[in-house]
């Protein structure tokens, strides 16, 4: 089963696909423009052949406005597989099969003995593959804040590599903030990986940095902080309103739910929140 920090890592280029082609691009020196890069997209991961078994990927990013000009097959490695060295090659010659374009294995893992296994050639007759591999020696040092906001991704995967370096504290400091600032989707799962990461010491110093908080010194991150706790606020209550509907049996259809986690109107929920107790349909609540 996929460990925590293996789903995180593919859910950072998952969320944002542009992510692994410009990791690719800056690994293997390809020329990639940023015409090119808004069209990244997440495309079938299985391989079916004639016969079983299925081979399943990572994930595959494709590139390419109408039909894919290029496709990235992402592996995150976390141990050395040679099993890998098996279905990788074929990974490759299915997706080139499927779509007749240039296709690019691209592995990403936070351990270095782990890189340097998956930069090894694979021979396969008259023919090599040479997975281009980004590893910690690989992966910058984030630690400038308003990089770590204009790239949250990196950032992170900067903090889950080089958490226990000399500069770890630092970084996940910096990558935390970003990620909270950003909204991204996963951001407490980013965070609590982080804190896993870090040494004892600087684990604390974290934990104690982000139950703090910081004090921004601008009036635009001092009002993204409130906009964001009174986002947190409104959506505890539209969950204890959809609580107390679920603990009375009244059924919510989707559009209602969606209603209720578009609402950042604290007052108004409040009132939907003392209806929930009585009324005897969701549509009721909004009415």
């Amino acid at each position: 089963m996929p460990s925590p920090l293996h789903e995180q890592l593919l859910e950072l280029m998952r969320g944002r696909p542009a992510f692994a082609a410009e990791l690719l691009r800056d690994a293997a020196g390809l020329r990639l423009g940023a015409e090119v890069l808004v069209t990244a997209r997440t495309g079938g991961q299985s391989f079916v052949q004639l016969q079983p078994p299925e081979y399943r990927a990572d994930l595959v990013i494709e590139l390419g406005t109408g039909r894919s000009e290029l496709a990235i097959i992402v592996e995150v490695q976390l141990g050395i597989d040679d099993e890998k060295r098996g279905s990788w090659p074929q990974y490759v010659a299915a997706l080139w099969g499927r779509l007749r374009c240039p296709v690019w294995l691209l592995v990403v893992t936070v351990d270095a003995v782990v890189a340097k296994w998956c930069a090894q050639r694979i021979e396969i007759g008259g023919m090599q593959l040479r997975p281009v591999v980004i590893g910690p020696d690989d992966i910058p040092v984030v630690t400038d804040a308003q990089a770590a906001l204009d790239d949250p991704e990196l950032a992170v995967l900067s903090a889950l590599a080089h958490a226990a370096s000399p500069q770890g504290l630092e970084i996940c400091k910096g990558a935390a903030e970003a990620v909270m600032l950003q909204r991204v989707p996963t951001r407490y799962t980013c965070i609590d990986l982080m804190l896993s990461r870090l040494p004892e010491a600087a684990r604390r110093a974290l934990e104690e940095f982000m139950s703090q908080g910081y004090e921004y010194q601008s009036e635009f991150f001092r009002r993204l902080v409130a906009e964001g706790k009174a986002e947190g606020k409104a959506e505890g209550k539209a969950e204890a309103i959809l609580a107390v509907l679920a603990a009375r049996g009244v059924s919510v259809p989707d559009h209602v739910v969606a209603r209720l986690h578009s609402c950042h109107d604290l007052g108004v929920l409040e009132r939907w929140l003392r209806r929930a107790v009585l009324v005897s349909s969701a549509e009721d609540l909004l009415g």
